[in-house]
């Protein structure tokens, strides 16, 4: 039995209500959600399981406790075969059941798609998220509204149409909606991040293409219209994975946050090599210098490789916690130290704190 999917519903349950327009009084309260993503492999066993268990253990120790995990894609290896991918997340949802005491909160990832009919399988597999997306994205795309903030999941990975946003109006409508009830807050997550953190340069949802000497270029606008739309709305933050690290970036005013540390091999950010430089990160630099280019990323001795030069970047398995009230959002981060033991065995610890408020309102002093 799924434990951990089945008590998602009692959360959904009640969004019901918040849904069909009747608010509670709730505009204070006070709540904490975590996101994490990218554990692909763990359903394996061995160190992705122990990482994963590790973290969502973690995840449900800390004060005050999250209401529910958002896990932002990528859960398992996936396969084209639909009932492999079955087998796979129900494996992947022992080490869940076994190590995660609040509710999760799916998000599909490009892993869980090789195939129409695994897309399928995986909306099977989680048959208890709010059936209120789109037509063709019933159980990929939905929302829910939970103490007077606005959910809304994303698929960003749709089989074979990937890396964009497929339903604009939807999606508007929904942010119009969470505004016109006054929400606090609003949180859009999907697994392809806006804005990359110097990995998946070729995809996201610039998605240029392999060939950096034929860039593909329509979808940056699409790209720049749902950043638009999501700042147009004053939406907290986007909540992303793909990138197997952690970044945070606040682009135009609207923060991205870059989740990807729940267990799959951990990614660099390719930067500027300097005299101490190894061979590796030098071609690594040389293969991301094309891609950065085209992207506008700066890439000079001393920049940091992020579309925001304030940015953080660390290659670290962690989690993201979020503490919410009617104002601002106080993101933690905890998680294993940046050069972390390859084993995962790491302490947990807080790594970054910051201050997140809703765009177009005044922004806090970075840290």
């Amino acid at each position: 039995m799924h434990l951990r999917r089945l008590s998602a519903i009692g959360l959904f349950a009640a969004v019901v209500i918040a849904v069909g327009g009747v608010q509670a009084q709730q505009a204070v309260e006070k709540f904490t959600f975590a996101a994490m993503s990218d554990s692909r492999g763990a359903e394996k066993g061995g160190k992705r399981a122990q990482i994963l268990a590790k973290l969502c253990q973690h995840s449900c120790q800390i004060k005050p406790k999250p209401d529910f995990m958002v896990f932002v894609g990528d859960m398992v290896e996936g396969s084209k075969n639909p009932d492999a991918l079955t087998d796979q997340l129900t494996r992947w949802q022992k080490i869940i059941d076994s190590n995660l005491s609040i509710k999760l909160i799916p998000v599909v990832g490009n892993h869980e798609v090789k195939s129409l009919k695994s897309q399928t399988a995986y909306t099977k597999f989680f048959p208890d998220v709010p059936a209120n997306g789109p037509a063709d994205e019933k159980l990929l795309t939905y929302y829910f509204d939970h103490k007077n903030s606005r959910f809304i999941i994303l698929d960003t990975n749709y089989f074979g149409d990937q890396y964009r946003i497929r339903h604009m109006d939807w999606l508007e409508e929904k942010l119009k909606q969470a505004r016109d009830n006054n929400m606090n807050h609003i949180f859009v997550f999907g697994h392809s991040p806006a804005f990359q953190a110097g990995s998946h340069l070729r995809d996201g949802l610039s998605n240029i293409g392999k060939n950096p000497n034929n860039p593909r270029l329509d979808y940056i606008p699409k790209r720049d219209a749902f950043w638009s739309l999501l700042k147009k709305y004053n939406v907290t933050a986007y909540l992303c994975g793909h990138e197997h690290k952690y970044a945070r970036q606040n682009i135009k005013g609207l923060w991205q946050i870059t989740t990807g540390g729940g267990g799959a091999p951990l990614y660099s950010l390719p930067v500027y090599p300097g005299p101490e430089a190894s061979e590796k990160e030098r071609k690594s630099y040389e293969k991301a210098l094309p891609y950065y280019k085209i992207l506008n990323i700066p890439h000079g001795p001393g920049q940091l490789p992020l579309f925001d030069p304030n940015g953080v970047c660390l290659k670290a398995y962690h989690y993201v916690a979020f503490e919410v009230d009617s104002e601002k959002v106080v993101a933690k981060v905890y998680g294993t130290a940046e050069a972390g033991d390859k084993s995962g065995a790491d302490e947990i610890k807080l790594l970054d704190e910051f201050v997140m408020y809703p765009a177009g309102k005044t922004q806090p002093a970075r840290r």
